[in-house]
């Protein structure tokens, strides 16, 4: 992971007679070492994300937040700025916060319209799902629709390390995300992103298709959606498509996880789809 590497000010001209650069060639410069580390055999990540760096990166960490909206509500400092609670109390984390960077209703996905299929995109490694338990849902829900995966931060003051007590209480939400977020994620994790459609006025149902087929319908709001094709998803709920029909995930599959820390023969679980 290349901390740094592709975020907003990593690359600018210089002016001066003896080494001048333009903006182009400090790019490409930039890609040529995320190029050898790629030839290196390594995934390759890096912060925020920069479309001239799609060809040679395999991860952007910290795309999906809107970070001019949302790095004020860390903290900073503490542990609070690594697991939370967010600053709610801070001015303006409603309008701003949850009224932009949590609000589907004024998001749309133009950077996965275009890179879907080149590069893994997720949030900000800080904005675990666990953060805020009442968020839990709305994270899940965007990755869905967007077509990305999640991003956990295990830490031991969020009090959720997995083979620790205290994993015990949050556990069966984490495993709720692993399956509805990347059992999907198995699908289409490397398909064109080929289209997005707001469904209701309000713009909190929504969908988006892939390039092999699949498709999904997610709503974001409080109450069900009667969907015109013969189909109801529920509040806060979603429902895949194989080619047009409505598919439920059916089924799980289980294996082994091992980690540091994990207790012995811990189970998560994954998602099958079937038509």
């Amino acid at each position: 992971f290349t901390d740094c590497t592709t975020t907003g000010g990593s690359i600018h001209e210089c002016y001066h007679p003896d080494h001048p650069v333009r903006r182009s060639e400090g790019a490409e410069g930039l890609n040529r070492a995320l190029q050898a580390l790629a030839d290196l055999g390594l995934v390759v990540g890096s912060e925020r994300g920069k479309w001239w760096a799609t060809r040679t990166t395999h991860v952007f960490e910290g795309i999906e937040t809107l970070l001019e909206y949302a790095g004020a509500y860390y903290g900073s400092g503490d542990e609070t700025h690594w697991v939370g609670p967010y600053r709610k109390a801070k001015p303006g984390y409603r309008e701003r916060f949850l009224g932009y960077d949590f609000n589907p209703a004024r998001r749309v996905p133009l950077f996965q319209l275009v890179y879907h299929d080149s590069v893994f995109c997720t949030r900000r490694w800080n904005q675990d799902p666990g953060r805020a338990p009442e968020l839990g849902n709305r994270h899940d829900l965007f990755n869905i629709l967007y077509g990305t995966p999640t991003i956990l931060f295990l830490h031991p003051k969020a009090g959720n390390v997995v083979g620790t007590p205290a994993w015990a209480k949050v556990k069966d939400r984490y495993w709720q995300t692993y399956e509805n977020v990347c059992g999907w994620h198995e699908k289409i994790g490397f398909d064109e992103l080929t289209d997005h459609r707001f469904l209701s006025a309000d713009r909190l149902v929504q969908e988006t298709r892939f390039s092999s087929g699949w498709s999904v319908v997610v709503n974001f709001s409080k109450v069900a959606w009667q969907d015109p094709r013969g189909f109801t998803v529920e509040p806060e709920g979603f429902r895949t498509l194989r080619n047009g029909r409505s598919v439920r995930p059916v089924g799980r599959r289980w294996f082994r996880f091992r980690n540091r820390g994990a207790s012995p023969g811990a189970n998560f679980a994954t998602t099958h789809f079937k038509e």
